[in-house]
């Protein structure tokens, strides 16, 4: 296979700027709002909303023609509103890119020295609601999957904390190309991930040129999903933020269920001490990924809500 040309890199790396949230319905509204924050449990509670039953799980698959409806490009909204609406939630929308995943809950604890702030540094702790899912609405091992973790960080310990707490959020995946591996928790998830070409990628050049254009178009370097709001979460006024530049979550469970659908995989039922990832970070004094700490997860929801009210904003880069 000829190397990949400097395009067809670009086209690839854009798949990781709409990891999360990208979806049809106008909430352009929303962007002026000014954002105070969330409830821990308010939110969890909307991402429960409309459990799936068992053999009925959410299908959606994406392609070009979803992207526009009548003269609209529905693409360009969403990626504009991701950038733009802090909000944790939203009014039931369709993602259009990574349209089907579970969602989880649990913390966030780091435990070893480095020179970063926020809630990389050392004794942090946090709650954290997590979002698996795969690129393209493919579920099995029946086609090629681009797995993808994002996290939202809430500033507390406690569940039941009462109080509106601003929230940092994190996006990863596996390969922007997608894989044939047959488990998601096989590969490293990053925030700068690889990008691998295949046959069926052909079939996507249309979709990846509309996906480059939109998102060159709203933000730069696309393909690279920036850490700071994770260390600059709890800083005091005037404290200056010092940032990893690679993250990496690497899976620690040993187990393998052989199951095709990865939402169905991951079900915390086959784990007999949930899921845990390990947070790796790196920058260029270091270039080498090094364990910080870990995701430790408790709870799974396999519901609409996940799938249709839970929104990650995606930090700009600076």
């Amino acid at each position: 296979m000829k190397p990949m040309t400097t395009r067809q890199k670009v086209l690839t790396l854009s798949i990781a700027g709409l990891l999360s949230s990208c979806g049809r319905e106008d909430h352009s509204s929303l962007q002026s709002q000014i954002y105070e924050g969330s409830n821990f449990a308010k939110v969890w509670s909307e991402v429960n909303e409309g459990p799936y039953r068992e053999g009925s799980l959410a299908e959606y698959k994406t392609s070009y023609s979803k992207f526009f409806e009548g003269s609209v490009n529905l693409l360009e909204r969403a990626v504009n509103r991701t950038l733009s609406t802090p909000s944790d939630t939203l009014p039931r929308f369709q993602k259009l890119l990574h349209p089907i995943g579970i969602c989880f809950a649990g913390t966030w604890t780091i435990t070893e020295d480095n020179p970063y702030t926020g809630y990389f540094a050392n004794g942090s702790k946090a709650v954290i609601i997590m979002r698996a899912s795969e690129a393209m609405g493919n579920a099995t091992t029946a086609d090629w999957r681009a797995f993808g973790l994002a996290g939202k960080l809430y500033p507390t310990t406690d569940e039941q904390d009462p109080r509106q707490l601003k929230t940092a959020n994190f996006f990863t995946v596996d390969d922007l190309g997608g894989t044939d591996s047959q488990s998601f928790l096989d590969l490293p998830k990053t925030n700068k991930p690889a990008s691998s070409i295949h046959a069926s990628s052909l079939f996507m050049i249309r979709t990846l040129k509309e996906i480059v254009s939109v998102f060159t178009a709203a933000d730069n370097e696309p393909g690279v999903r920036q850490l700071y709001p994770i260390a600059e979460l709890g800083l005091k006024p005037g404290q200056k933020a010092v940032t990893p530049i690679g993250f990496m979550l690497k899976s620690e469970n040993s187990e393998r269920t052989g199951i095709d659908d990865f939402r169905q995989e991951l079900q915390l039922k086959h784990y007999a001490n949930g899921l845990n990832f390990g947070i790796y970070t790196s920058d260029g004094a270091h270039p080498a990924p090094k364990r910080l700490g870990s995701i430790h997860l408790t709870r799974e929801s396999l519901s609409d809500g996940c799938d249709h009210r839970l929104h990650f904003p995606h930090p700009r880069n600076r």
